[in-house]
């Protein structure tokens, strides 16, 4: 496994300690609804009055890591530890709404400033993301696949020293097409295609290698998971190509999911290495959390307040 890449290259040191550029360091959002997978849009949204609302902790390891000519040096980020809020409401049959709002709660990394490298901020806001999905194509109605658009966008709330805010005004567009397959109720097979396009930017100010590009890029997903009422797992394979001038990355996470209270709650897990030297893609990746789907359909319906005759 080979960590991610900084190649910040300073000719001297006299130009004392500089920030990493401003970039959104993540590279996993979650799937809001949720349907099939925890991490991918296979084309299934929430059906129309639908809620979920979710809350997942996550901790990476060596998301962001400083080389020079080829050797490590150390771990700009060595850990990240972050809290993400999910919700998602399904508005209409074709149409699923969805929020996410991460915090970076504590990120640590290794004294580099003999070589030049400041600190990164630790408690931090993330950059929120709020997104729509459109659903094409229905399995359920005969189509042979289940097929979605979706089009998200980050806000540039978060923070620049953090490596929480994207560069230039922050924001960034994130477009997705999923597609996904049930076979009977026992295997789904599903996958994305996406992008997140975004300012291009180096690293560093004295960054001289092409490598410490950070920029667009093209993202690649597939899954497959099991249903059912019980214990559900899945599996899922993430490929990011990028766009500027740095390295692709590829993360490889299993998954778990269990159902409480009629269905009402989940609670899910997922794990896995990372490879490849894209800034962002840990070595290790771990997220763990709980759903609430309340079901509205159950709640009796408003009666007419009681009167004295």
């Amino acid at each position: 496994m080979r960590p991610p890449l900084l190649l910040c290259l300073f000719s001297t040191l006299s130009f004392g300690q500089t920030a990493v550029h401003s970039f959104d360091l993540e590279r996993l959002s979650f799937s809001p609804g949720a349907q099939q997978s925890l991490l991918l849009d296979t084309g299934k949204a929430l059906s129309k009055g639908s809620l979920r609302l979710s809350l997942a902790a996550q901790y990476q390891h060596d998301p962001l890591v400083y080389f020079v000519d080829g050797k490590r040096v150390g771990s700009v980020v060595e850990s990240r530890f972050s809290a993400h809020l999910g919700f998602a409401v399904g508005v209409a049959r074709w149409l699923e709404l969805g929020l996410q709002l991460p915090v970076v709660l504590s990120q640590t990394g290794e004294d580099l400033s003999a070589a030049g490298i400041a600190k990164v901020t630790g408690t931090v806001m993330g950059a929120p993301l709020v997104r729509a999905q459109f659903s094409i194509l229905h399995q359920s109605r005969g189509a042979p696949v289940d097929l979605g658009l979706a089009l998200g966008v980050t806000l540039p709330i978060g923070s620049a020293s953090g490596l929480s805010k994207d560069p230039g005004a922050g924001f960034s567009v994130l477009p997705t097409v999923g597609v996904g397959h049930s076979f009977g109720s026992t295997l789904r097979l599903g996958g994305e295609l996406g992008a997140v396009i975004r300012e291009t930017d180096l690293l560093s100010t004295y960054a001289r290698n092409p490598s410490d590009e950070v920029g667009s890029l093209v993202t690649l997903g597939a899954v497959v998971s099991t249903l059912g009422n019980g214990l559900r797992g899945e599996l899922t394979v993430r490929g990011l190509v990028p766009l500027s001038r740095t390295q692709p990355g590829l993360e490889l996470l299993a998954g778990a999911r269990y159902p409480l209270a009629q269905h009402r709650f989940e609670i899910f897990i997922t794990a896995g290495p990372g490879f490849g030297r894209m800034p962002g893609i840990p070595n290790f990746r771990a997220l763990a959390g709980f759903a609430w789907t309340p079901d509205f359909a159950a709640q009796p319906a408003d009666a007419e307040p009681p009167t004295i005759r």
